[in-house]
């Protein structure tokens, strides 16, 4: 994998992914931890829920550890850098 080039989506994959999702949402986010039942470790999870509607609610895990995480992280920080980037005027 060339970590310099880690937009492997395009623009229009993800609107194909968007058009089965139905829409876009807007919703409170939270990360936290809970333990599984089976095995009884700890692991990482983001949660998205629409509180106000309760019309869903979705928890992943992560369960690559403080690794997965961290590139997590990464990744969405590098995102919202380009999206700040690219919503900047442009000189003429």
């Amino acid at each position: 994998m060339n970590i310099g080039n880690l937009d492997i989506h395009s623009e229009e994959d993800f609107r194909n992914v968007l058009k089965r999702a139905g829409r876009t949402i807007e919703c409170s986010w939270f990360i936290g931890m809970i333990r599984h039942r089976s095995v009884g470790r700890w692991v990482p999870i983001l949660v998205f829920s629409d509180e106000d509607k309760k019309e869903f609610s979705y928890a992943f895990q992560l369960s690559g550890g403080g690794a997965e995480c961290e590139a997590f992280c990464s990744r969405l920080r590098r995102i919202g850098w380009k999206c700040d980037n690219e919503n900047q005027p442009k000189e003429k």
